[in-house]
């Protein structure tokens, strides 16, 4: 009886949490994107005389972004609403009173603030690089089609790795926006060519992907003395790249997920490049930012229990105030070389989350 009237404890505080988290979802959307977005997509809208349906596309892609920082937002502004309503309404006094501490009552907050980290991991390394990159790819497009003059590159190749070997070889002699001219993909399989491809043009579809026009196809046999010939006149080739990649403007760091900038620092480090702490840095806040959502449930469930209750409003305004606090010491802490990238990283969250353990014990132990 005992451990399911715990189980119960542990389900409602769950759902005290949940509903104002959702509430600070939508509330801080709104705000930010009002103020992040909109300005920006409007004023391209202005600028690149966009259709509706394009303004909506890059309002979207954009959304993203701001959520993977939204997330820690909500979490503090969940807490800090439902610990202060059971304070006000003397729940809090009615569960301590009794036996129920204050540390098991924060239990099932905890482990809330450690789900929505986890989800702020997987959206950052899955859903907002993706979308940023997109979104950026929108706007280079709009900027070709408003000159009439897409960037022009020759002579150019792209080799295309697996497991540290090369399977793929794409070379263009000439490159023009979304089209490629004088076309050829060579493809290899433990180390022998397997399969060559030439075109006279190719063409990027943003929804099949490239079409290769009037071409062959090479599908060389085990022995690599005979081969397959097939001649087409329009193939569409799944190249896993898009007309960003061909011209060469390669993805922002923020627009990469973990394993990916790990490969590009050890890449800047084999080159000698001095980007490499700021670099590490940055890896290690893309950790460290999604379990602040942990931090923050500890830190607002702690100021949230007061005689009196909070308002939606006030506790809008103390989650801003602490996470521009927050933001500060990352930011400042992120620019002294003289710190290890893993503390300039994770500072923020020992100080923030040091501070909401010890006002946590403080206030089980009156």
């Amino acid at each position: 009886m005992k451990f399911f009237k715990i189980k119960l404890l542990h389900l409602y505080m769950f759902r005290e949490i949940l509903t104002p988290f959702l509430f600070g979802l939508v509330a801080f959307t709104t705000i930010i994107a009002g103020g992040a977005i909109i300005p920006g997509v409007v004023n391209e809208a202005r600028m690149y005389n966009l259709a509706f349906k394009s303004v909506c596309t890059l309002f979207v892609l954009r959304l993203p972004g701001i959520l993977a920082w939204i997330f820690p937002m909500a979490t503090l502004l969940g807490a800090l609403l439902s610990f202060s309503r059971l304070s006000s309404e003397s729940e809090l006094a009615a569960f301590r009173a009794g036996g129920i501490s204050l540390y098991k009552l924060t239990l099932a907050p905890l482990v809330f603030g450690v789900l929505i980290s986890l989800m702020t991991i997987f959206f950052n390394e899955t859903i907002a690089p993706q979308a940023s990159f997109a979104a950026e790819n929108l706007i280079i497009q709009f900027k070709d089609i408003a000159k009439s003059s897409p960037q022009i590159k020759e002579n150019v190749n792209i080799p295309m790795y697996e497991n540290g070997e090369m399977t793929r070889l794409l070379h263009a002699r000439k490159v023009e926006g979304g089209r490629m001219q004088d076309v050829h993909v060579v493809d290899f399989a433990n180390g022998d060519v397997a399969r060559a491809t030439r075109a006279d043009e190719a063409e990027y579809d943003p929804l099949t992907g490239w079409v290769f026009y009037n071409g062959t196809l090479h599908q060389f046999a085990g022995d690599n003395r005979s081969a397959l010939l097939i001649e087409f006149q329009a193939e569409n080739v799944n190249l896993n790249i898009n007309p960003r990649d061909v011209s060469g403007r390669a993805k922002d760091v923020d627009q990469l997920d973990l394993l990916t900038l790990a490969g590009y620092i050890n890449q800047q480090r084999s080159f000698g490049s001095p980007e490499v702490p700021e670099l590490r840095v940055k890896w290690h806040q893309k950790l460290a930012i999604p379990f602040a959502c942990f931090i923050f449930v500890l830190l607002g469930s702690t100021m949230g229990i007061r005689p009196q209750r909070s308002s939606s409003s006030v506790g809008l305004g103390v989650s801003v105030l602490v996470l521009f606090l927050y933001y500060v010491l990352m930011s400042l802490f992120g620019m002294m070389g003289e710190l290890s990238p893993v503390l300039a990283a994770w500072l923020p969250n020992i100080i923030i989350g040091g501070y909401g353990f010890y006002s946590l014990y403080q206030k089980a132990t009156i």
